[in-house]
């Protein structure tokens, strides 16, 4: 794992800017308040951060898509703790730079309406992220909050895909799962450990025994 990818489970938006050279670049804003400089293309990024959590990003489009009832503007859940709407964050230079961003709908603790600069047009909105951020989208608020239920009702389907059935008939979240598997693991390997150990120190018991006779 490298040192991106340490930080993926702690995004709380992805955004394209434009570097000192105007190449295009992503800011990537944490839950810790990080902003991390990558140099390469917000595409890029997103497909990285999707192998991360083994999954693909048009794979997610396709199947989201349909659940949502959406074809371009699709919230893609990794995680949890992590839905990625995609939101118009950049005024490009060019069409083909792009202006499409990503902000985790989880991180999200506010959201209202912004009037944009003098002399400018359009739709803002203003959305206040975990670890302070606060982030300009070129969208309308309710086109916002339409995206946001959205990604609660994406979430809810990923939420249900990954539950299985613990003995007992209860619905377990796959994470927390995975966590009770390994405490699990710990726990017999632990005990493993003792038993030897134990075993150990009674052979060596009964040869000190064996060598007074």
């Amino acid at each position: 794992m490298n040192i991106l990818e340490a930080i993926f489970p702690n995004i709380v938006a992805l955004e394209p800017y434009y570097s000192k050279d105007g190449g295009n670049a992503t800011r990537i804003y944490t839950a810790s308040g990080e902003i991390i400089i990558d140099k390469r293309r917000i595409r890029t990024v997103l497909k990285q951060l999707a192998r991360h959590y083994n999954a693909d990003v048009a794979y997610l489009r396709q199947k989201y898509g349909k659940i949502v009832n959406c074809n371009l503007i699709v919230p893609l859940p990794l995680s949890l703790h992590l839905v990625l709407v995609p939101l118009k964050m950049r005024l490009p230079k060019f069409e083909q730079d792009g202006a499409t961003g990503y902000i985790n709908a989880c991180a999200v603790t506010r959201i209202e309406a912004s009037a944009p600069p003098a002399g400018k047009a359009g739709s803002r909105c203003l959305v206040t992220l975990t670890g302070g951020f606060k982030l300009t989208c070129y969208i309308s608020l309710s086109k916002m909050e339409e995206r946001l239920s959205k990604s609660d009702h994406a979430l809810t389907h990923f939420k249900e895909l990954h539950r299985i059935k613990k003995p007992d008939g209860k619905a377990l979240v796959m994470e927390q799962a995975s966590a009770d598997a390994l405490n699990k693991v710990a726990t017999a390997s632990r005990l493993l450990y003792e038993m030897l150990v134990g075993h150990a120190t009674h052979s060596i018991a009964c040869e000190k025994n064996e060598g007074d006779y």
